[in-house]
């Protein structure tokens, strides 16, 4: 089948290894002690180099790491090369895939009179590494730097860079940059959808788009949830707009799936479930998972969601008022289809304060009896058409004696 996506940059295979660093060429001022000082920095630098990225990319992916060699292609300096002036060597490594090892060779020529000696290459990060085929330029020479990239094991769009310095006042500042689209075979955007304040009984959908970066087209996505509540069904994209196209220009494919949750049957709480995506009779090819996440909501809410009176003095009554907020559809008809009973006697009298639309208000009096210091106790509400749920509210108070207050 054809391509919906056309595949502007396909990965290649992994190629040949790198070719040996050129042995380093001996430094004109050989006896110098500033030539001798220049070396002797260098190496140590290379060292420190090398171990560094050794121990700051142990965790990145290397069970099956693959080493992309870019050739003997070069990118030269040219322009300005005068004191305090800035050479910008950039390479575009295209599309590559997580945890790949990827090498180019950049190459400084020195168009001054004068000799250039390495003193330092600084790195942004310990999974980068350049070395230096010549410590030192000669005038009108060149040397090459042989930089290294281990790429993250996640998909992203990266940019590594590293300054290579030179002794000499008069010489120029050297930036290398690589650049790179990391990308894993198949990538889900975003990797998590979430359903905010449903009500028992209620139906909600969402979509999320899927990314084929795999050497060859799919003909149909394999997906499968943990979890009964959540349905799922996706279509390929035949046509590229600026949403779908925007971040992942290189696709081969792009699906759009739609998520569908049900919450009927669920209890007002949190949920979680996962859906597994994947290409369909690809086995051995891996899936990604998508988390999906739920917040089923009680139809009618007690705010605040308990009712305290904070200190209450015996024989003194105290008020609180707390608001009932249903769902739409679903308020009672009127205050007297709503029974109301709770566990503090002669203690706690109520009353309704307003009854209209979906935001009712309900006061409450509590007139402690005895001294009991803390007075706990609940009020039930039962709703008599059956659709809503009963709604209890925690009542409590800390009573003191007459003469406390």
């Amino acid at each position: 089948m054809s391509n919906i996506l056309p595949a502007r940059t396909h990965l290649p295979s992994p190629q040949r290894s790198d070719p040996p660093l050129a042995e380093p060429a001996q430094p004109t001022q050989e006896g110098s002690v500033w030539a001798f000082s220049a070396r002797f920095v260098a190496r140590q630098y290379y060292l420190a180099l090398l171990l560094s990225c050794m121990c700051g990319c142990s965790n990145a992916t290397s069970t099956a790491l693959q080493q992309r060699d870019e050739g003997d292609g070069v990118n030269c300096t040219s322009g300005n090369t005068g004191s305090g002036s800035v050479i910008t060597l950039r390479h575009d490594f295209g599309l590559v895939r997580p945890g790949e090892v990827l090498r180019h060779t950049f190459k400084v020529s020195n168009s001054s009179e004068s000799v250039w000696t390495l003193k330092e290459i600084k790195t942004t990060c310990s999974c980068t590494i350049t070395t230096a085929s010549s410590e030192t330029i000669a005038p009108g020479g060149s040397t090459s730097f042989n930089a290294r990239f281990r790429m993250p094991g996640s998909s992203g769009d990266r940019t590594y860079s590293m300054t290579v310095l030179f002794a000499e006042p008069s010489a120029p500042t050297v930036e290398i940059i690589g650049v790179a689209i990391v990308r894993d075979r198949l990538v889900c955007t975003p990797s998590e959808v979430s359903f905010a304040s449903l009500e028992p009984g209620n139906k909600a959908s969402t979509q999320f788009e899927v990314f084929n970066y795999d050497d060859l087209d799919w003909k149909a996505l394999k997906l499968e949830a943990d979890a009964s509540w959540i349905t799922a069904n996706a279509s390929m994209i035949t046509q590229i707009d600026s949403n779908v196209a925007d971040g992942e220009p290189h696709a081969r494919q792009a699906w759009r799936v739609s998520v569908g949750c049900n919450t009927s049957g669920l209890k007002p709480g949190r949920y979680k479930a996962r859906l597994s995506v994947s290409p369909a009779k690809r086995p051995s090819q891996p899936g990604r998972t998508v988390t999906v996440q739920a917040r089923v909501v009680s139809p009618v809410s007690a705010v605040p969601d308990r009712l305290f009176f904070g200190k209450v003095v015996v024989g003194r009554t105290a008020t609180a008022k707390i608001a009932l907020h249903f769902a739409q559809g679903s308020t009672p008809s009127s205050p007297d289809s709503v029974r109301i009973t709770h566990t503090l006697g002669s203690s706690l009298e109520y009353e309704w304060l307003r009854d209209t639309d979906s935001f009712w208000l309900l006061g409450a009096h509590l007139t402690p009896s005895a001294h009991s210091r803390i007075l706990e106790g609940s009020i039930v509400l039962s709703f008599a058409d059956g659709k809503l749920p009963d709604l209890t509210i925690p009542v409590s108070a800390m009573v003191q004696a007459g003469d406390s207050l």
